[in-house]
């Protein structure tokens, strides 16, 4: 893999029939793999409120931040392997798949423009 490039490949599927999402990875070797289903509830907490997000370098200005509950965007399931699948609940009100992997990335270029 080029340097500084992350790319799991893997087949994503959602069976409408059953609400199933389905996660398969396409393997590499000596790497292990994670499957993390993140969601929310339909009846989340919808309250925000506002935060100062300091200034950092030159980089990013000071701003008034958003923080949202912690309802949104939990951990539903995890899997280890190459292979996982979550059957939405009706209480869902949507379901993502997030892969992690041993493999890590440590030739970063891009971040020493942003200091």
């Amino acid at each position: 893999m080029p340097k500084g490039k992350s790319t799991i490949l893997s087949t994503i599927r959602f069976e409408k029939e059953t609400k199933t999402l389905r996660v398969d990875v396409q393997p590499e070797e000596n790497i292990f793999y994670s499957i993390r289903f993140i969601g929310t509830k339909k009846n989340f907490d919808t309250c925000t409120r506002t935060f100062e997000d300091p200034v950092i370098g030159t980089f990013k200005p000071k701003r008034v931040g958003i923080a949202y509950s912690g309802d949104i965007g939990v951990i539903f399931h995890t899997v280890t392997g190459i292979s996982a699948s979550y059957r939405m609940a009706d209480d869902d009100l949507y379901v993502r798949a997030v892969i992690t992997s041993t493999n890590q990335v440590l030739d970063r270029p891009f971040l020493s423009s942003l200091v």
